[in-house]
């Protein structure tokens, strides 16, 4: 989130790239793991790894649409670190 909203490359890239890569991580893992009927720990992980990947996807998103289209760089930048910060610590408070 600290990459230049107008670099698309590796903003936009990498976030592309790991949903992708989600994606086959579910389908081998639900190919090796037994049908049983009810959602297993993989399952979650999974889902809660494509939800985040998603979120910065979008998060990347408006932060190009603030730097580039309404010419807010201070705002962008602002986004980024809140928005760091923030989801850092999503996983930490999911777990109470």
């Amino acid at each position: 989130m600290f990459i230049k909203p107008t670099d698309v490359d590796p903003r936009f890239g990498l976030g592309v790239g790991a949903f992708f890569a989600a994606i086959a991580n579910t389908y081998i893992t639900s190919s090796l793991i037994p049908d049983t009927g009810i959602t297993t720990l993989a399952d979650m992980i999974n889902g809660l790894s494509m939800l985040m990947i998603f979120v910065t996807i979008v998060q990347s998103t408006i932060s190009l649409y603030l730097f580039d289209i309404r010419g807010r760089e201070a705002l962008s930048r602002y986004f980024d670190k809140v928005s760091f910060w923030v989801l850092l610590s999503a996983p930490l408070g999911s777990t109470s």
